[in-house]
């Protein structure tokens, strides 16, 4: 047997060690590649899992890890669509609509309205209490806030009728009774202060 160099020691490791990454690069690829097919297809993922978990227990891992995280994925957006934080189902707020504001005002009816701003600290106050009164005695309600309307819409709110003591500020809270103005508010309100102007204003008896 011929006596082997130190030249020929050193290809040989080499050699190996070159097989051994070679292996190592072929195995993680086969790892992410089944870790994908899982988060991309779960189904697909779980049933590789369940048929290679005593014949390649990598690749099953690899799979089934997949599916998990895309399971898991799936239904944590599922549920934040339906559900909020809170638990209970989500509902879509009521657009407003300057257009319906102004055919309740054609056809002479009894409306409330608040012009107010998003970034109004006393608006956002008596939009809670001003709300609640509509709805616990029953009159039309529109709450606009000026700062998202568009100038047409805008203009339809400030001209259709006269608005009494109007100089920009807000919130503003005047009372329109078949077709007539029948009295404002400048400012927010707590419950007794706002059922005192409905009274005023003939909204409340």
């Amino acid at each position: 047997m011929a006596k082997q160099t130190k030249k020929d020691v050193k290809k040989t490791v080499k050699k190996e060690v070159k097989s051994e990454v070679k292996n190592i690069r072929k195995d993680t690829k086969k790892f992410k590649a089944w870790w994908l097919v899982g988060l991309i297809l779960p189904p697909v993922g779980l049933v590789l899992f369940l048929l290679w978990g005593k014949k390649d227990k990598e690749a099953a891992k690899s799979a089934g890890t997949g599916a998990l995280i895309s399971t898991l994925l799936w239904m944590f957006f599922g549920l934040s669509f339906l559900i909020h934080t809170n638990g209970e189902p989500k509902v879509e707020p009521e657009i407003v609509k300057v257009s319906d504001w102004h055919a309740d005002y054609e056809a002479g009816k009894t409306i409330v309205t608040v012009l107010a701003s998003s970034t109004c600290p006393h608006c956002q106050n008596l939009k809670p209490v001003i709300t609640a009164s509509s709805e616990k005695n029953g009159f039309k309600l529109y709450f606009f806030e000026g700062d998202t309307l568009n100038d047409d819409d805008y203009n339809v709110l400030t001209s259709t009728i006269e608005l009494d003591g109007y100089e920009g500020y807000v919130p503003y809270t005047f009372v329109i009774n078949n077709k007539k103005f029948m009295g404002s508010h400048t400012g927010e309100m707590d419950d007794s202060e706002l059922t005192e102007f409905l009274k005023q204003t003939k909204v409340l008896k």
